[in-house]
């Protein structure tokens, strides 16, 4: 397997190198035979191939396609725990571990198929031996230690797999994409919409690193754009924000409905998925992917400019707040208004080097503004709230 020359050291080049290497094998496969030699070899070996087991000393392997399948296999004294939706294959005296992953599967196959259909296929896992291993994916299979006590870690990780099963694309912000929006859509269903944030709260920072280091070198804004990056911080958590963003402008039913729709034999144009939100929304949706997936513009450098609150007749408030955005590129931004006693959020669609202004009665004594609960990714936050003065006359 050979790609061209590239260098950490400069720039993106490693990214593109790989991201012309996937363009070139999006239909290749690859087919290998392994043998297992050794003193014991008579004795049947556990060679597992990308997840399918057989024990013997000899297996044929066969991955496609490579631009998403990533050659993997593993050779060891496995044991099995099949079940209806995963395979788990454990080491030693780890049963109660597969048995937690597996039950953590089965558990989140109707959240996953509620969202994103019946999985086609099942999803194997395969424990690695070092307890402090990084997790390692290709598509449905899952190398991963398998000490852990943690339930929520386990489901985690299979609602992440069960998605690819449920959902392929040769379209990786649309494959990864979702699999890390669902990921976070579980959080949100199991701990509500703040335990979700914090959930994203890596991605975004992570996303907002990669931006600065671009923006110094960047050339144009269609090389790394969602629909041909092959930054994995793009693909994966960009493509995140992005799903999170469409679910939270559009909602549920219109993106189920979307994604119900999906067929990846016919994705053959970079616009089929906006077209299929756009039909079941009815919502122009051009403005969006043109900033967040036809091209990388940045950040949207959302902030409160200015917030008055002027008192009306009898009890309560007027408070008007404007909302600037001297970014690339626009979003639609949750802005919130905090009060003594409660608050009320209102959604605003801000353009690039835009300002939008809002009016929002409220009966209770208002305290600050708040543009972006973070669930849009941007550089700065410092500047999202306002505190709101009330003027001397205003009745207490």
């Amino acid at each position: 397997v050979a790609t061209g020359f590239a260098n950490l050291s400069e720039g993106n080049t490693v990214f593109e190198t790989v991201g012309k290497w996937k363009a070139r094998e999006t239909q290749a496969e690859m087919k290998v035979t392994l043998n297992y030699v050794g003193e014991d070899a008579e004795s049947p070996q556990v060679i597992l191939c990308n997840g399918g087991q057989t024990e013997s000393v000899s297996k044929q392997c066969s991955f496609a396609p490579l631009s998403l399948s990533v050659p993997t296999f593993a050779v060891g004294e496995y044991s099995e725990l099949d079940q209806q939706a995963t395979t788990v294959n454990y080491l030693n005296d780890h049963k109660s571990a597969a048995d937690n992953y597996a039950l953590a599967s089965e558990l989140a196959v109707p959240f996953v198929t509620e969202w994103f259909g019946v999985p086609k296929e099942k999803i194997d896992v395969v424990e690695l031996p070092d307890p402090n291993a990084a997790p390692f994916e290709s598509g449905t299979l899952l190398l991963t230690p398998l000490g852990s006590s943690d339930s929520r870690l386990y489901r985690l990780n299979a609602v992440h797999q069960l998605t690819h099963a449920a959902f392929p694309s040769q379209r990786e912000w649309i494959y990864e994409g979702l699999a890390h929006f669902a990921q976070a859509l579980d959080r949100e269903q199991q701990g509500g919409r703040q335990a979700a944030l914090d959930f994203m709260a890596p991605h975004r920072a992570s996303i907002a690193d990669v931006e600065k280091t671009l923006a110094a070198n960047r050339k144009n804004d269609t090389n790394d754009a969602l629909i041909n990056t092959s930054n994995e911080e793009f693909y994966r958590s960009k493509a995140m924000f992005v799903w999170w963003m469409l679910r939270d402008m559009l909602g549920e039913q219109p993106l189920k409905k979307a994604l119900a729709a999906y067929r990846p034999d016919q994705d053959k144009d970079p616009a089929y998925m906006q077209h299929l939100l756009e039909t079941q929304s009815r919502r122009d949706l051009q403005w969006f992917f043109d900033g967040w997936v036809y091209h990388d513009r940045g950040l949207p450098q959302v902030r409160v400019e200015s917030a008055y609150a002027r008192a009306i007749t009898g009890n309560g408030y007027v408070v008007t707040v404007t909302v600037e955005n001297p970014g690339d590129v626009g979003a639609e931004i949750p802005l919130t208004l905090k009060m003594i006693e409660g608050e009320i959020t209102r959604r605003l669609e801000v353009h690039a080097k835009a300002k939008v202004s809002v009016r929002i009665d409220c009966l209770s004594t208002p305290i600050e503004a708040v543009v972006n609960d973070g669930s849009v990714p941007q550089n700065d936050m410092s500047k999202n709230v306002f505190k709101i003065e009330i003027p001397a006359t205003a009745p207490k």
